[in-house]
């Protein structure tokens, strides 16, 4: 018999990957779960097999027996109170899975909650590691919630976890996890290659080229800002028109990836790459599947010479979530690379087969993801045939709102071999999210599409110092440029790594600085806040075995010897004194991932060892630069208050001018307040006040918060994401609530996580602005026009309420003033308060569209719903 806490954390062994589009349950074997409808009652609580598992938390959960879902039967009723830390959660051990089988896992739910539910497999003990999880936004009314799910381990003690965090209510019935045995069947076999523009002969849509470090962090920022990118080249390509040519710059890695595709597990295939090299030199094919964190690969090396030659990877393809898989080829030597001709195909041939008869491609390269309002740009569009033919190609624009354009409609008599290319000019008069679909039919039947968004934007303004607009970017030309478009004041070095102990002295010695890419971003009016931390392998503490460089490697460990991180604090910061003038101590160490201990080790000594980095830090930071600002704390996985406290004890608050905090609490804003981040800024300033009374509370910025594995907005392609647990549109508009939330809690700036992209099709986690390929989401546009229409303004405080769930944020500076107004229902109105000389000017949507100009009362109402409008109030001149 397991005892208590064994019984509770006996979670499971059991990797998954999900799929993000519903699944049927044909197919479907026995449901594995028992009392799958919570009608039988148990010792503990009244359901059977199911057991409570929050006693660890900081949160009373209550169980009882409600009706079910279709008026008979039983429904688990959950009610959690007096939420502080941790989940409540409500699990199922004792179900043995299988390695490589396939699992439906399905629960209906409805609730009344703030924050997402979870359903979420675990790994046994510490970390507790969570293996994979889908988090879903519940209603209040009842829905069946499902996805698929591969095993990669065998287990006898796995447990099916549902998890939530916050007070409220939650609803459950007729849960299931079952063997599904209809993917096979679902899927038929597909002839030919499964590769989208495998020959690139339509550009280099579809395939994405990762370009980082090899083998240690100190070069990745000399890499970053020399941003190199692939090219076409159409000498002497093994096939066809044009090749990808890539070169690996020294100390650099490249990783080429296809798009996702659609294949039968359970059976052969050949992945088919033609490369060829500037000098011979080793590189690794293979086919992968899942996601970032998940992922899994089956590659082999293989050593490419000066000439063409073609490379095999027979392969029988396993169990994956959506039945989907994408080829890549890697390459971690110096020089160049070419790749043409890809294919997986099941059976041998000689002869290159491509994906389509006729294939089209949008040309990104050149083409800006953001323009400004009133730019002149064209999409690229071109069209190659392989056969004989008439097809119809067709290229539609569609909005934010789902509004389709027809920009072009061509019948096209093809010969094999055939090329049309042709430049299609891009609609910039409004602001707003535009995706572009490019489709070509074949005798009426649709044989190829391919998808590219931007956003258009309003005209850039400068950045400001007092501007709460911060941001992750890229330090280079291409990726600053569009900081600066999207209204970007402040960038935070974490990633870039530039100022991080490692890069600056990969050697015990040896200071090198990169000054090219943090001088480009100063002369652009960028201000930067620089990161403290990342111990160089030379000097930290991790075990020997610890070769991972990453920024949860042997770099979060403490340093053998505290006088040399003090040497490499003074050295930093006054190397970049007058440049770089505010620094973050260390990047979450309230956080055992960043900052990791011996087991065992509690809160309390990891606030004396962050405090020991801190002391020493704040001391040298400001003898190298007396204006040097310390921002310190940190805090996330806890409350902030509960960090603090233990900080502050210790002495933190006189060796910090500005506190950070990660407050991730999901998805979805709880009003323009946010009862969570206010409550959280609230206890922290209370905390502060007890330290000073005199003065005023320390400043508190969110240096990190971002949305994990957004919803793409593309449709034809294959993906193998979990269900996004916000849309695109969702997306955009938890921009501008989120800002609105943080900066009514008294949060002076928030560095949105992030404004990458991957560059790969199996990495997309906290990339919410820019899709996989750098094509722009509905966030980009959304977070441009708040930045521009909050240009210069200043919450004030005192967030009026509406009625009926309305939400009314007001900005003001000298005679102008934008109030934010939403509502969480549609079709409500919200009351804007004007005094006698004050009118409203105008109304703008969430894209920054104008949607009408009410007439000037003292009381304007607006008509709003879910989607925030901006509503600019002018006062008018007395005379």
């Amino acid at each position: 018999m397991y005892g208590l806490n064994g019984w509770f954390f006996l979670l499971f062994r059991l990797g998954i990957a999900l799929a993000m589009y519903p699944v049927s349950s044909a197919g479907a074997g026995q449901n594995i779960l028992a009392n799958p409808g919570f009608e039988d009652t148990g010792l503990l609580v009244p359901f059977g097999a199911w057991q409570d598992n929050s006693g660890w938390a900081e949160v009373d959960v209550r169980y009882d027996r409600q009706v079910g879902r279709n008026g008979t039967g039983s429904a688990a009723h959950i009610v959690a109170s007096h939420y502080r830390r941790g989940a409540a959660q409500f699990v199922q051990g004792g179900i043995a899975v299988r390695k490589g089988q396939t699992y439906v896992v399905s629960i209906w739910m409805r609730g009344n909650l703030s924050q997402p539910v979870g359903i979420v497999l675990r790994e046994h003990g510490r970390p507790y590691r969570t293996l994979a999880g889908q988090s879903f936004r519940v209603s209040d009314e009842w829905r069946e919630y499902r996805f698929k799910a591969v095993a990669k381990e065998n287990s006898s003690d796995a447990y099916f976890m549902v998890r939530f965090e916050g007070d409220g209510e939650l609803w459950l019935d007729d849960a299931e996890l079952a063997e599904d045995h209809g993917t096979a069947q679902a899927l038929s076999v597909v002839e030919g290659n499964l590769i989208a523009n495998g020959g690139f002969e339509v550009g280099l849509g579809r395939w994405g080229v990762l370009y980082r470090e090899a083998g240690s962090p100190v070069t990745a920022s000399a890499i970053e800002y020399q941003n190199p990118q692939p090219v076409l080249d159409t000498a002497g390509a093994f096939e066809g028109r044009q090749a990808m040519r890539v070169e690996v710059p020294r100390g650099g890695g490249v990783t080429v990836s296809s798009a996702y595709v659609q294949a039968v597990p359970g059976h052969d295939y050949v992945l088919r790459v033609r490369l060829r090299a500037d000098h011979r030199h080793k590189v690794r094919i293979g086919l992968g599947h899942g996601i970032f964190g998940d992922r899994r690969a089956r590659p082999t090396s293989v050593v490419v010479g000066t000439q063409w030659k073609t490379y095999d990877l027979p392969v029988r393809l396993p169990q994956a979530v959506g039945d989907a898989y994408f080829a890549y080829v890697q390459s971690a030597e110096v020089g160049v690379l070419w790749i043409d001709a890809v294919e997986l195909v099941q059976g041998r041939s000689g002869a290159y087969r491509p994906a389509a008869p006729v294939e089209v491609g949008l040309l990104r390269e050149g083409l800006p993801t953001v323009m400004e309002v009133g730019d002149t740009s064209s999409l690229g569009l071109v069209v190659a045939a392989h056969v004989a033919g008439t097809a119809t190609l067709k290229l539609t624009l569609y909005d934010y709102e789902g509004r389709r354009q027809e920009l072009l409609t061509k019948t096209l008599n093809l010969s094999a071999g055939d090329r049309w290319r042709s430049e299609v000019r891009i609609p910039t008069g409004q602001p707003g999210y535009f995706r572009a679909l490019a489709e070509v039919d074949l005798d009426g039947v649709r044989v190829d599409a391919d998808e590219f968004a931007v956003a258009v934007v309003p005209e850039a303004s400068a950045p400001r110092t007092d501007s709460p607009f911060g941001n992750h970017a890229r330090f280079n030309d291409e990726s600053l440029g569009l900081a600066r478009q999207l209204g970007v004041s402040w960038l935070r070095l974490h990633p870039p790594r530039t100022t991080k102990w490692y890069s600056v002295e990969p050697e015990a010695g040896r200071f090198q600085f990169f000054d090219a890419a943090i001088m480009d971003a100063k002369r652009r009016g960028f201000q930067i806040l620089g990161s403290l931390d990342g111990v160089p392998r030379w000097i930290s503490t991790a075990p020997q075995d610890q070769t991972v460089h990453n920024n949860s490697g042997y770099t979060a460990y403490l340093p053998a010897d505290y006088e040399k991180w003090r040497e490499y604090v003074y050295r930093t910061v006054e190397h970049y004194r007058g440049v770089i003038d505010y620094w973050e101590v260390w990047n979450e160490p309230s956080s055992h991932t960043f900052l990791k201990l011996p087991d065992g080790r509690g809160m309390g000594a990891r606030a004396d060892a962050y405090m020991k980095l801190l002391r020493i830090a704040y001391e040298a930071a400001k003898e190298a630069n007396p204006d040097a600002k310390i921002v310190a704390g940190c805090s996330t996985t806890i409350p902030p208050a509960d960090w603090f406290e233990l900080l502050f004890e210790r002495g933190a608050y006189d060796l910090m001018d500005i506190a950070s905090v990660h407050l991730y609490q999901g998805d979805a804003p709880d009003g323009p307040a946010g009862i969570s981040t206010a409550e959280s800024v609230r206890q922290l300033r209370t905390l502060m006040e007890r330290q000073n009374s005199s003065r005023p509370p320390k400043p508190i910025w969110q240096t990190e918060v971002g949305i994990r594995h957004p919803g793409t907005m593309y449709e034809t392609r294959v993906n193998a994401y979990v269900e996004a647990p916000l849309t695109g549109p969702e997306g955009a508009e938890y921009i501008v609530k989120r800002h609105v939330d943080v900066l009514a809690a008294g949060i002076e700036k928030w560095f949105y996580y992030d404004m990458f992209w991957s560059e790969r099709p199996d990495r997309q986690d906290y990339i919410g602005l820019f899709e996989w390929d750098g094509a722009a989401r509905p966030a980009a546009a959304a977070y441009a026009v708040l930045a521009h229409m909050l240009y210069g303004l200043k919450f004030e405080p005192g967030v009026e309420d509406g009625g009926d769930q309305t939400v009314i944020a007001k900005f003001s500076g000298g005679e102008h003033m934008v109030y934010v107004a939403w509502s969480t229902r549609e079709g409500q109105q919200a009351a804007i308060p004007l005094a006698d000389n004050e009118r409203i000017a105008a109304v703008y949507d969430i894209m920054g569209r104008a949607v009408g100009q009410p007439s000037a009362t003292n009381v304007s109402h607006i008509d709003v719903g879910v989607s925030p409008r901006y509503v600019v109030v002018e006062r008018m001149n007395s005379n």
